[in-house]
């Protein structure tokens, strides 16, 4: 009993002393404050050098303003008259609960979180300075440097507040701009002095442990978030199909309030000195180079559209449509459509994608929508629908693979076209500023326009107990899953998946536009047993119907049906599971990495194990020095082996500082397909583009 109490005694002795090492001092007072401290059982009136501690209940009466700077010089607090603040500290964060009136906060760039909480309302400040006043009705705030991170209690949801301007934000949740709020008169200064500070582009500094504010470079330099005229270009060498360019491109910008032009205007000399025309050919290959941006957005209503380059695009949590791109192997781009419309802050949100306008042109087309609503905070559950269609998997294939001239002694395939549908939800159990747990799911379908027949084990167990099936859709699941986020840094997703024989996960993937039609070419016309695994007649019946010469040798496979060739065709249900981890920090660095396995339930042959891996790095300006972006993605889909490479697609682009103006800009990209239909398959079939360039921006 006496060991027990000792060790208690010696523990709590631990927190007081903790406790009484001051966490910060009174910078600045005038008139009258009271600090109050229960957990210490003390009450004083501050003078000025006075420390400050953890738990301490600050408090200012009329005419009377006091400010706390923090012992790490970092980050500083500011009471106006009549306010009332509790301060909390942990080994993570700083919190300022304001109980009251209204506050100043200013933090620098730091690796722990500063909050001002108010009952309404969790205000994350980091590199930034706010004004917060609350009442029991609403909260008043303003930022005074960037953009500003809030979470709001009512809703259960982040608010993202723009710099310099006022706003209201009521007990439910609804933001409204103040801009006449009733400001102290050094916020009114200290905005305009912000104000100016933001025509410079500020580059990233080094604190010494005096320093609170930042030191920022006196270079001024216009950024492409102001209106204006921008040009900058790019000259250097680029391997491309095997073969070796030089290469100059131009690439203007312009914008102007919500709208944004730009271009990538780039010609290529090959090694006999003469300029490529592969990507100048026509009409389309210009309107390719152009892209077009139009945003509008305000707290309730935002509409954003894009035309041109598109960035990649999922629905849902992507077992359908994931990362799908028209840009990914540039030079050679598609001009697409990326439209976004959001209804309400947590009410409606629709998206429509036509990744390739040429596709149309080419008796084709790719188009897909998708919708969520969420229901409501009382019940936090978002459900989503998306559908995606390709009119004709066979439109581009004459383009992207270098047949010969006699193309026309080839015969053509009739329009084949893929419909599919998705149906996802997402369950918010826990959501704050600090963690959140949802559980989410997805089901998909997909449709093609005649059967698939494929041979499956009977389920007798006996050698050869086959049989021949058919199928005109698929289905797969993602159902269920849990998502755990916590610090705005980490998030790791676990799920299981379970889907139907011939499903194929991620359909619409990064390289879909390259490989919904996958040319395949043999020595003699396909027969029960000469690809070394058993085919039906059913089978070399389906398959013939996509050869393109007379004699059966070669054939352009659709992509659900192409695995059937490589025996990897899944001719039952498979389960497994799929696991997720992704990483932010600070908005300079993310890292995301995704793995998936899945086996067959009822094996034909060979029991094969499925797999997905798939990884993104995006490292950005300011963070390494001398490096002004580092970008590496890598992914693969449904693949057996590393032979397998279908769905590989892998990528870098690093760009170097050598002065302000110039940078040197290596870029590398990797896709996998028979280009030059010499028929081998998945060996030696990559595609290599790689470029070292050297850039400069005016």
């Amino acid at each position: 009993m006496k060991k027990n109490i000792y060790i208690i005694i010696t523990l709590l002795s631990f927190i007081i002393s903790k406790d009484l090492d001051g966490i910060g001092y009174v910078s600045f007072i005038d008139g009258n404050c009271s600090v109050e401290n229960i957990v210490l059982d003390r009450q004083s009136y501050p003078l000025l050098g006075n420390l400050i501690f953890n738990h301490d209940i600050i408090s200012s009466v009329d005419n009377s303003t006091c400010e706390i700077l923090f012992n790490d010089n970092s980050s500083l607090i500011k009471l106006d008259s009549n306010t009332k603040i509790k301060i909390y500290i942990d080994d993570f964060s700083k919190t300022i609960s304001l109980i009251n009136g209204s506050v100043y906060g200013k933090t620098a760039k730091i690796d722990e979180k500063f909050y001002i909480k108010t009952i309404h309302n969790d205000i994350y400040l980091n590199n930034n300075a706010a004004w917060v006043s609350t009442s029991i009705n609403s909260d008043e705030i303003i930022s005074l440097k960037s953009n500003l991170d809030i979470f709001n209690n009512y809703k259960k949801s982040r608010i993202e507040l723009v710099q310099f301007i006022g706003y209201k934000i009521n007990r439910i949740g609804k933001v409204l701009q103040n801009v006449s709020g009733d400001f102290p008169e050094y916020i009114l200064e200290n905005k305009i002095n912000e104000q100016k500070k933001s025509d410079y582009n500020n580059l990233d500094f080094i604190f010494h442990n005096d320093d609170l504010v930042p030191q920022y470079r006196k270079i001024k330099k216009k950024t492409s978030k102001s209106d204006g005229f921008y040009f900058s270009f790019s000259s250097g060498s680029r391997y491309i199909r095997n073969d070796n360019f030089f290469n100059i491109g131009f690439f203007p910008f312009y914008k102007n309030k919500n709208f944004t032009f730009s271009a990538k205007l780039d010609f290529y000399l090959n090694s006999d000195g003469k300029v490529s025309k592969s990507n100048w050919y026509d009409k389309n290959n210009f309107l390719e180079k152009l892209n077009f941006i139009y945003e509008f957005e305000n707290y309730e209503n935002s509409f954003q559209l894009y035309a041109g380059e598109l960035e990649e695009v999922s629905f849902g949590n992507g077992y359908l449509v994931n990362s799908i791109s028209n840009s990914f192997d540039y030079p050679y781009n598609n001009f697409g459509i990326d439209l976004k419309y959001k209804l309400g802050n947590d009410f409606l949100n629709f998206r429509f994608i036509i990744p390739s306008i040429r596709d149309y042109f080419r008796e084709g087309g790719v188009i897909g929508l998708h919708s969520s609503l969420f229901l409501s905070h009382r019940f936090p559950l978002t459900l989503g629908f998306g559908f995606f269609q390709d009119l004709n998997i066979f439109s581009q294939y004459r383009f992207i693979y270098d047949f010969p001239n006699d193309y026309e002694n080839y015969k053509g395939l009739p329009s084949r076209n893929v419909k599919a549908a998705e149906f996802d939800f997402n369950f918010d159990f826990i959501k704050n500023m600090n963690y959140e747990v949802s559980l989410f799911g997805e089901l998909v379908g997909i449709w093609y326009p005649e059967n698939i027949h494929y041979a499956r084990n009977n389920g007798t167990g006996s050698v050869g107990s086959v049989e021949v099936v058919e199928r005109k859709g698929v289905w797969g699941m993602m159902t269920p899953g849990i998502s755990v986020s916590f610090h705005n840094v980490h998030e790791i997703k676990f799920s299981n998946n379970y889907n139907s024989a011939g499903f194929y996960p991620s359909y619409f993937n990064t390289n879909y536009l390259y490989n919904r039609a996958i040319y395949f070419k043999i020595d003699q016309p396909l027969d029960f047993n000469n690809q070394n695994f058993m085919l039906l007649s059913e089978q070399i019946d389906m398959l013939n119907s996509f050869a393109i010469n007379e004699e059966l040798t070669e054939f352009m496979l659709p992509k659900e049906i192409y695995p059937m060739i490589l025996n990897k065709f899944n001719p039952s249900p498979i389960r497994g599971f799929t696991i997720e981890y992704n990483y932010t920090f600070r908005n300079k660095a993310d890292f995301s990495f995704l793995f998936s396995r899945l086996t067959q339930t009822i094996p034909l042959l060979a029991n094969n194990v499925y797999y997905t891996l798939e990884s993104d790095i995006s490292i950005g300006d300011g963070y390494l020095k001398n490096i002004s972006n580092l970008d590496f993605y890598f992914q693969n889909i449904f693949f057996i082996g590393d032979f397998d490479k279908q769905e590989l697609v892998l990528g870098a682009n690093i760009g170097v500082k050598i002065t302000p103006v110039f940078s040197l800009i290596i870029d590398l990209s990797q896709v996998y397909y028979d280009s030059d239909l010499d028929g081998s398959m998945m060996k030696e079939l990559d595609f290599l583009n790689f470029g070292l360039n050297i850039g400069a921006s005016f």
